[in-house]
């Protein structure tokens, strides 16, 4: 009895926050990143591991308004998550972009078209001829929103591309080439994704 109790008092809480929304103005950038707040905190409600990592990584950098925090915050990425948050997790198809293998249903190019809407810039100019969108490889292959991304960081990025490259990983190990291991370059130093 109070689980159900529990259970329908977070749903109110929530359905609560989700009418109040629409009702705030938006005179000012300072009331749309409070607005886009309050709905990240509603999805806290159960990915809360997500959302405190996410508050401290460069999509939620409260300055730049390309950052989710300054867009429509989680529904920046993931789509229309009102049904997916009245049906208290249970709905994840109605409107929810989800990019897990086991819960979504877009192809790779659909989910890289999400990343694509930010990441724009001449980096990526040849991403959808490059191999990896030859081989299917999607963004979120590779790259952890929710968590560490270990691609971003010298020490780590190569482990994250051996995982496809074993070849290269086996090269690396001989006493001479690129001073990867020694942590003075990544695969990205020379490589573009």
């Amino acid at each position: 009895m109070d689980f159900h109790r529990k259970r329908y008092g977070f749903i109110t809480g929530i359905l609560l926050l989700i009418i109040g929304l629409p009702l705030q103005a938006e005179e000012n950038k300072e009331q749309t990143t409070e607005q886009a707040t309050i709905r990240a905190e509603v999805c806290s409600g159960c990915h809360l591991e997500q959302y405190e990592f996410m508050k401290s990584s460069r999509h939620w950098v409260v300055g730049d308004e390309r950052t989710a925090v300054n867009l429509t915050e989680c529904s920046t990425c993931h789509g229309e998550v009102e049904e997916h948050v009245l049906s208290a997790g249970t709905k994840t198809e109605e409107g929810l972009t989800a990019f897990s293998p086991k819960l979504t249903t877009m192809t790779v190019p659909e989910q890289n078209a999400v990343c694509q809407t930010c990441h724009k810039n001449e980096n990526f100019v040849h991403w959808n001829v490059g191999s990896h969108a030859a081989e299917d490889v999607g963004c979120v292959g590779c790259h952890r929103m929710h968590e560490h991304d270990k691609v971003l960081s010298k020490a780590t990025q190569p482990d994250v591309c051996y995982t496809c490259h074993t070849t290269v990983r086996l090269q690396s190990n001989k006493p001479y080439g690129h001073p990867i291991r020694e942590q003075k370059m990544a695969c990205t130093d020379c490589h573009g994704p």
